[in-house]
């Protein structure tokens, strides 16, 4: 049954000399459905939904002006079909989600103002985005959410920020409600202005690599606030970030006293202590809440229910003793008599004759809460505080001033930190990053091809941190926390999908891994199959998959392939973890072939006796800015029985990265850390330190006689000078 809502209005102007009509709000079993077909923008302006309705569906074309004069309540969520949504408030969804391009491209915007959404912004279609920008109102125009999210079934588990056309975009992720949802990728389109100011980002098991992936190449850096921000990437993620990051400063204050003056919101309905000046007439006084002649009702003082009045000349100040050495500065709360009244009006503050503030003219009668700069003054100096009423010399105007006292304050340079969390890996590649944090608390941070300069980096227990090519600046530090793992690495990010196979989907059949594709073999009749196996299944025979819980089996003639990008040319390292089946039919005679674009290039015949996963790899070149396709394949055995199979794990396809010493910056292990070495030429470090004592020269052994282990077939030397040393005697 459709039926029209009655108390429902909508305003109907004219916008560019056309009537803005066609405009309605229909329910369908408690959906309500706004409709704008006229082709031109109209604006919803009343107070909308009612909590009795389940859900909101917008058909926009081309777009809708969303400013509900109030809050709205229902809880059933919204769904934009197609169009441009444009709010100019973040409270008028209710309080369910915001399901942007059922059938089409849809948009949420924000356009001179600035919104924080605070509800679950859901990306239905990769077209789809959010955006925020300046049009007419200079340093407005950013669109803020908190919480993030992509349908069950997309086949792009991705979200979009910005547009690749038009004022640069303002966006900011702010996603500090635990509701959001891990993502494969963030689209950044056009001149984004991207802050990322604190919450969590959460990257799946199959996200897309580069993570921020830009789509036009001038895209500017991507911000982190004071605030902070974490990225906690899924067990079997490995993605490189894809975008430079800008460490952004901010200085805190904290408030160490108070002073509060007597009398200091007026309550006692005299001016003293304080000492009145009088300005143009002679009526600046005390007033009480509400106050017909100053047009105040709607606007009551923040503290009692009185406040003073200045007319335009006038002041009040007042003499303290400060207890306390340090940095002192005033707060007090600001109104106005009205907007025809006080609009011109300004406010001076003083301390000692020392203009500390200059507030312009009211903006909003409304009292609002205001702390001045600060200055330094001794233990048992007085100070002065004058508050001043400047302007017009109309006598009728007016600002109110209350509450009126000191504080004594410290400040604080604080920046951003970017803390990785989750078992999955991220690589920050290709840039060089300047006064900014990094944190591992879990998984591993790689750095590829980076110069960390003022940005040191900690990592805690059971987390790790990989260098590939990557090198400290200056004094920059590296700290490692017992039982933490340092690691030097000369590869590039994986570029294949979902190396563990641990990311799977069903189409009309079994279930295969994400990215990969099977060809089951067709020229043996016996078991030319193959699939996904889990740790703990019986047929491995308690082999355990080095990479997270998946692994694959491949029997007799079936593969298993992949088609992936490579950005550079180089050489690059196919490598792989089998093993062969032990139980009920042994698998050690069945060869396993690689391909690389249909060639061979490596080939495994027997296995070892043990059965365990063993890693094999090759080299190979690759052409950059070309598509590749990796191929595993196996062969057939001498004499084919049923039930043999050969196991695969963390396939990888990396491009090898010249390790570079790092000869500046300092490396702080603590006693019970972990030193991996995989790398295939010597790596110097020229300052480290363990527990704080430093190791003036040595290789690995003089690090594991400090107290660290040390790991893998990489040799290193640490404290020793470079180029030749000859010793005299």
């Amino acid at each position: 049954m459709r039926r029209v809502i009655p108390s429902l209005a909508f305003a109907y102007g004219l916008i560019g000399g056309v009537q803005a009509g066609g405009l309605s709000i229909t329910t369908n079993d408690c959906v309500a459905t706004v409709y704008n077909d006229s082709g031109v923008i109209q604006t919803v302006t009343t107070p909308f939904l009612a909590p009795d309705v389940a859900s909101v569906i917008f058909f926009a074309q081309p777009q809708i002006m969303y400013a509900p004069t109030q809050a709205s309540t229902y809880t059933g969520g919204t769904v934009v079909q197609r169009g441009q949504v444009f709010v100019a408030q973040g409270d008028v969804f209710g309080s369910g989600s915001i399901t942007l391009g059922t059938t089409e491209e849809a948009a949420l915007l924000a356009r001179d103002v600035d919104v924080a959404v605070p509800n679950k912004v859901i990306f239905a279609r990769s077209t789809s985005y959010v955006n925020g920008f300046t049009q007419n109102e200079p340093g407005k125009g950013r669109l803020t959410l908190t919480s993030v999210g992509t349908p069950a079934d997309a086949t792009s588990h991705a979200i979009r920020l910005g547009r690749s056309n038009g004022n640069p975009s303002r966006v900011t992720l702010a996603l500090t409600d635990p509701d959001s949802e891990a993502i494969s990728r963030i689209n950044v389109l056009g001149a984004l202005d991207l802050v990322l100011a604190g919450g969590t980002i959460k990257a799946r098991a199959d996200a897309e690599s580069p993570f921020l992936f830009k789509a036009v190449a001038g895209d500017s850096a991507v911000k982190v606030s004071a605030n902070g921000v974490s990225f906690e990437a899924a067990s079997g993620a490995n993605v490189s970030l894809g975008h430079p990051l800008v460490f952004q400063e901010e200085v805190c204050t904290n408030v160490l006293e108070t002073l509060i003056p007597e009398n200091s919101s007026f309550e006692s309905g005299a001016v003293a202590p304080w000492q009145l000046t009088h300005g143009v007439t002679k009526d600046s006084e005390v007033r009480t809440a509400p106050c017909p002649f100053d047009d105040n009702g709607a606007y009551p003082p923040l503290s009692g229910t009185k406040y003073l009045k200045l007319r335009t000349g006038a002041s009040a100040s007042l003499t303290l003793t400060v207890p306390t050495e340090g940095l002192w500065r005033v707060v007090y709360d600001r109104g106005g008599r009205n907007t025809q009244y006080s609009a011109d009006m300004i406010t001076t503050v003083t301390l000692n004759g020392t203009v500390v503030q200059v507030l312009p003219k009211n903006t909003d009668v409304a009292f609002t809460t205001y702390r001045s700069a600060a200055l330094p003054f001794a233990a048992g100096e007085s100070c002065q505080v004058t508050l001043a009423a400047g302007g017009s010399s109309d006598s009728l105007h007016t600002i109110n001033v209350d509450n009126i006292f000191l504080e004594r304050i410290s400040t604080e340079t604080r920046r951003g930190t970017w803390t990785k969390t989750g078992a999955g890996t991220l690589c920050v590649a290709n840039q060089t990053v300047t006064r900014g944090q990094f944190a591992v608390t879990e998984g591993t941070l790689a750095f590829q091809e980076t110069e960390l300069v003022e940005t040191p980096v900690t990592v805690s227990a059971e987390a790790r941190v990989e260098l590939r090519g990557a090198t400290l600046v200056d004094e920059n530090v590296l700290n490692v926390a017992a039982n933490a793992v340092l690691a030097f690495s000369p590869f590039a990010a994986n570029q294949l999908a979902n190396p563990g196979f641990e990311a799977q989907q069903q189409s009309f059949g079994p279930t295969v891994p994400t990215g990969w594709s099977f060809q089951r073999g067709a020229d043996l009749q016996q078991n030319p199959d193959c699939g996904l196996i889990r740790k703990g299944d019986t047929v491995l025979g308690g082999l355990v998959p080095p990479e997270g819980n998946e692994a694959i089996y491949l029997r007799e003639t079936s593969r298993v392939s992949q088609r992936f990008d490579v950005a550079e040319s180089g050489t690059y390292r196919i490598s792989f973890a089998q093993a062969n089946r032990q139980k009920y039919y042994k698998s050690h005679t069945m060869p396993v072939m690689v391909l690389m674009d249909d060639e061979v290039v490596l080939t495994v015949s027997a296995h070892g006796a043990d059965y365990d996963f063993e890693y094999q790899s090759v080299d190979v070149a690759l052409t950059g800015g070309t598509s590749h396709v990796l191929r595993i394949a196996c062969g057939t055995t001498a004499s084919p029985v049923q039930g043999e199979m050969v196991f695969i794990d963390d396939v990888r396809v990396c491009r090898v990265v010249p390790q570079r010493n790092l000869d500046q910056g300092v490396v702080a292990l603590r006693t019970g850390s972990i030193l991996q070495l995989d790398n295939e030429t010597p790596v110097a470090i020229a300052n480290v330190t363990v527990d704080g004592v430093k190791i003036a020269h040595g290789h690995r052994a003089a690090l594991v006689r400090a107290g660290v282990v040390v790991q893998g077939e990489g040799d290193v030397v640490v404290g020793t000078p470079y180029g030749t040393t000859i010793l005299l005697r």
